[in-house]
């Protein structure tokens, strides 16, 4: 696995993926390995994430700390590196070799994240997210207003006060889509496909699957 990708790939995770001390699913990661393609995801109960990245590799599926595998990847210098388990450490080999805990439930049986993107069919592509986040960043409001108002092919955020239009490719569908919705997608890059539907957003890009949901 590319050293270089690792990084990228956990940057945007835990971007997506905040800390958070008072929910320690938050703090980790679920890597599989399958056919040769590493699929990495991460959750917050709401919001879940999975990244996919070729890799030849010989573990199978562990859960183990993102925030030390992040902290670890980033003080690497090699260009490759590989991972290896046994039943009780991921082994991180890059610059030398690194072992991380894998991460076990109370009955003693490793923990497995509750990561589950169904993927959805008539996706529509989002344009210049940086963009469309940057402008209406600016006059989302509080409460009722802290949303990105889809309409056709605008996206419309106010404070009352003001208010901000983005023109652009767009789902073609009328609905609030709460800011942070929209802020966690930006991270997935420039141009996202998008279906939302009942309080629920589903995204992918070439590397990337992305699910939502609000009340």
């Amino acid at each position: 696995m590319q050293t270089k990708r690792l990084k990228e790939i956990l940057k945007v995770l835990t971007s997506v993926i905040k800390f958070d001390k008072t929910k320690p699913i938050t703090a980790l990661v679920s890597i599989i390995v399958e056919d040769g393609t590493c699929y990495l995801g991460a959750t917050d109960l709401q919001t879940s994430i999975v990244a996919r990245t070729e890799c030849d590799t010989n573990i199978s599926e562990v859960t183990v700390s993102m925030v030390d595998l992040f902290k670890l990847a980033k003080s690497f210098k090699g260009k490759e590196l590989s991972l290896s388990q046994d039943d009780d450490f991921l082994f991180v080999n890059c610059d030398g070799q690194y072992k991380l805990p894998i991460q076990l439930d109370i009955d003693g049986t490793q923990v497995r994240l509750p990561i589950s993107i169904v993927k959805q069919d008539n996706l529509a592509v989002v344009n210049e997210l940086d963009k469309l986040v940057k402008r209406g960043s600016i006059v989302v409001g509080e409460d009722i207003l802290d949303v990105y108002h889809f309409a056709e092919h605008k996206v419309i955020t106010t404070d009352s006060d003001s208010l901000a239009a983005t023109t652009f490719e767009a789902p073609p569908c009328f609905v609030d889509v709460p800011s942070f919705a929209i802020e966690k997608l930006a991270h997935l890059g420039k141009s996202v496909n998008v279906s939302i539907e009942d309080c629920r957003m589903y995204a992918q890009t070439d590397a990337y699957a992305f699910s939502t949901s609000w009340d």
